[in-house]
C-alpha cells in the first residue's frame, strides 16, 4: 500500500487488531499517519513499511481516541510467507 499527500488520519483503525502494515510506504505531510478508536490494547504489526520515509511510525504521528498507546512490533520476517497473515495475503 501506499499513500501520499496532506490531510487528516491517513490510515484509521476502529478495533484493537492485530492490523498488519506489510511492505507500505505511508505518507503524510500535515496529519496523523494512524488514527486508532481504541489504541489500549491495540497491536499493529509492521514489516518492510516506512512512515513519511521512516522506518519507524513516530510516536506524534499516532493519535488514540481512547489516550492509550498502541503496541508497534516492527517484523523481521515477512508475515504473508509465515502463515501469520491469512492466505489471501500470500506472497506468491
Amino acid at each position: 500500500m501506499r499513500t501520499e499527500g496532506n490531510g487528516h488520519r491517513t490510515l484509521r483503525f476502529w478495533n484493537i487488531g492485530p492490523h498488519y502494515l506489510v511492505k507500505s510506504s505511508v505518507n503524510n505531510g500535515t496529519g496523523a499517519l494512524v488514527w486508532m478508536k481504541t489504541c489500549t490494547g491495540a497491536r499493529i504489526n509492521v514489516y518492510d513499511s516506512t512512515f513519511n520515509g521512516a522506518p519507524e511510525l513516530p510516536a506524534d504521528k499516532i493519535s488514540c481516541e481512547d489516550g492509550g498507546e498502541p503496541e508497534i512490533v516492527y517484523l523481521k520476517t515477512d508475515p504473508r510467507a509465515t502463515g501469520e497473515m491469512p492466505p489471501m495475503f500470500s506472497s506468491r
